[in-house]
């Protein structure tokens, strides 16, 4: 069965950075729809924008017609950042669809890593947009949660990243599970913490 690997979380929480490390090696590659529109921003493209929506169409439409495992970067902070998914659930039934999503106790990770970002070159969110992915992030994915085959909880903080939960759904199978939840999972996931 092919794979969509989810790199999921707010803006500023180490998607790209360290999405690839929690990946199996079978993943393939993995699309980053900012780094694509950046790319065609910085080589003077006029229309960068439409450039990135085709090209990311394109890549994803050639991964399922070929049934290969793949990954896509996505907020998931929005209502819409869940299409890909019901596109999926819809079209291609065949794939097993993984959420791996990054979160945080602390915001101002997020708001920081983002700064630094635009400072050295890379694409610019701003701090309202990152609130408010943030403040979304968890609830949309409580309430997509149907459509997921597999979920895992990464946890992030200054020093750390580490995966904290691994199981599947609607199924309630476990994979693993840290000791040591942070409260973004404990006040969000109640049903983990009784595992």
């Amino acid at each position: 069965m092919p794979t969509i690997y989810i790199i999921a979380g707010p803006p500023g929480i180490g998607k790209s950075t360290n999405g690839s490390e929690f990946l199996l090696n079978s993943a393939g590659e993995i699309l980053n729809h900012d780094k694509l529109t950046l790319y065609y921003r910085n080589k003077g493209q006029i229309d960068y924008e439409n450039l990135s929506n085709l090209k990311s169409n394109l890549f994803i439409q050639e991964k399922f017609s070929l049934n290969e495992d793949f990954g896509v970067e996505l907020n998931l902070g929005l209502e819409n950042h869940y299409d890909l998914i019901h596109y999926v659930r819809k079209n291609h039934s065949n794939y097993f669809i993984c959420i791996l999503m990054f979160f945080t106790d602390d915001i101002d990770l997020c708001l920081t890593r983002a700064i630094l970002r635009e400072q050295s070159g890379g694409h610019n969110v701003e701090p309202r947009i990152i609130k408010e992915m943030y403040k979304n992030s968890i609830s949309l994915l409580r309430k997509n949660i149907h459509l997921i085959s597999q979920l895992q909880l990464i946890d992030v903080d200054y020093l750390n990243i580490k995966m904290v939960y691994d199981g599947y759904y609607p199924q309630n199978k476990l994979n693993f599970i840290d000791s040591d939840l942070p409260a973004w999972v404990l006040n969000n996931f109640p049903e983990i913490d009784d595992l």
